[in-house]
């Protein structure tokens, strides 16, 4: 099966609020999204495994074509998933993510019960995006999402809200 759709921010205004050293790149959880939503066209709605290879810049004016590839299943119903982009018509296809979709999730996840987790600790997020900013992750409105944090070990846990003007 063959996806295509057109990333614009004309159409979507939100990917030019996500910045890295000035240059506006698509998020890699922008291209989770998109291998999900494929997989849901298939019915294997769950990703077992994603690369991210490229980071996927988006011009300031015009259009990138996004191209996703999804290979028949095997035996176990698994399908492997490429996802390109280009700019033009006629520059080449660059490879930005590859992966496996299932039917059911691989490894389900542990429940959360309690939030937040009992012995997570407060992360400090006071000045957190001006922070990034100035190592070059630049954040606009519709990125800066993060409220709370905490940390247990190397796990990080987050609660993110959209701003409500948020669309596309």
């Amino acid at each position: 099966m063959l996806l295509t759709g057109r990333l614009s921010t004309t159409t979507q205004p939100w990917l030019a609020d996500h910045l890295v050293n000035g240059r506006a790149l698509f998020p890699g959880t922008g291209l989770v999204e998109l291998a999900l939503r494929a997989g849901t066209e298939i019915g294997c709605p769950h990703i077992d495994e994603l690369t991210l290879h490229t980071p996927l810049p988006i011009p300031t004016t015009g259009t990138t074509t996004i191209q996703i590839t999804i290979q028949p299943p095997t035996p176990q119903g698994h399908h492997t998933f490429t996802i390109h982009a280009r700019t033009t018509t006629t520059e080449p296809w660059t490879r930005h993510a590859t992966g496996t979709l299932t039917p059911t999730p691989t490894t389900p996840p542990a429940p959360l019960t309690d939030w937040p987790p009992p012995q997570a600790t407060p992360i400090d997020l006071t000045n957190a995006y001006p922070r990034l900013a100035q190592q070059g992750y630049h954040y606009g409105p519709a990125c800066q999402a993060l409220h709370t944090a905490w940390q247990h070990h190397n796990t990080i846990y987050a609660e993110v809200h959209l701003p409500d003007t948020t669309t596309n």
